[in-house]
């Protein structure tokens, strides 16, 4: 089987429903199989078509405001996905919680009539976490308990999605570390 490498991911959306809400931000950090060698990155903001539809907690939690997300600011989708596509392409996909982000790519990528080429095996930090969750070890899998475990520096109060690619690559590489110090 090769090697494939990966493609850390986080998104900015106006909710948590794939199917009602929007991304309005993009990151993806693209790695060497191993995490460690930055390939490429890339960033984006999408202007959202149904801001009404967004929660308002959403919007508070990434800073969105209508003065940030302008025709001049944002990216076109189709853009937007053909990018996504591109450096997609059979990397494995790892995310804080990587569900959520793969429904919301794979909605953006059908807006723009495109499928996902991402591999089909995918990665969680949170569910890297479990086994310390279940010794005790931390409160909880969130980014939050994983930064503040591992000695990491959290995300800022509003979060933006480049910042949370890189917080998400930072932990995944902690826990590798983690876990193959406690192998030896």
């Amino acid at each position: 089987m090769p090697v494939r490498n990966l493609l850390f991911a986080d998104l900015e959306t106006t909710g948590l429903d794939a199917g009602h809400h929007e991304t309005i931000e993009v990151a993806l950090i693209l790695t060497s199989p191993d995490g460690r060698t930055v390939l490429e990155e890339y960033v984006a903001k999408v202007k959202p078509e149904f801001i009404e539809r967004a929660h308002w907690k959403a919007l508070q939690v990434n800073g969105y405001t209508p003065e940030e997300w302008t025709d001049e600011t944002c990216t076109p989708l189709a853009v937007v996905a053909q990018k996504i596509v591109d450096m997609a392409k059979n990397a494995t996909l790892v995310a804080q919680n990587v569900s959520f982000d793969e429904s919301f790519l794979t909605a953006l990528l059908a807006k723009a009539g495109l499928k996902p080429t991402w591999h089909y095996h995918k990665v969680c930090t949170m569910v890297l976490a479990w086994p310390l969750y279940a010794m005790n070890k931390i409160t909880g899998t969130s980014l939050v308990s994983l930064c503040e475990y591992f000695g990491i520096p959290p995300e800022p109060t509003v979060h933006r999605a480049l910042n949370g690619a890189r917080t998400c690559r930072s932990v995944y590489l902690a826990e590798i570390e983690h876990y193959m110090r406690s192998a030896a």
